[in-house]
């Protein structure tokens, strides 16, 4: 059986800032930041100074909140 990684993930918060949070294999959220960024590279950035083993497994979904 194949161990199933996690990844990180890079979205904008309803005012339009930037935050991550890192979802466990099972689809879970199991970290995220206490604040919110105001570039996309600034939150990639915090990401991986917590995650670095995750630096290959980064996504950025554009447009959480309409």
């Amino acid at each position: 059986m194949t161990k199933r990684q996690g990844w990180i993930e890079l979205y904008t918060d309803s005012s339009g800032q930037w935050r991550w949070r890192v979802i466990a294999g099972n689809g879970r959220i199991v970290d995220t930041p206490g604040e919110s960024f105001a570039s996309k590279s600034n939150a990639r950035r915090s990401a991986l100074r917590q995650h670095p083993d995750l630096a290959e497994r980064v996504r950025a979904v554009e447009h959480q909140f309409k």
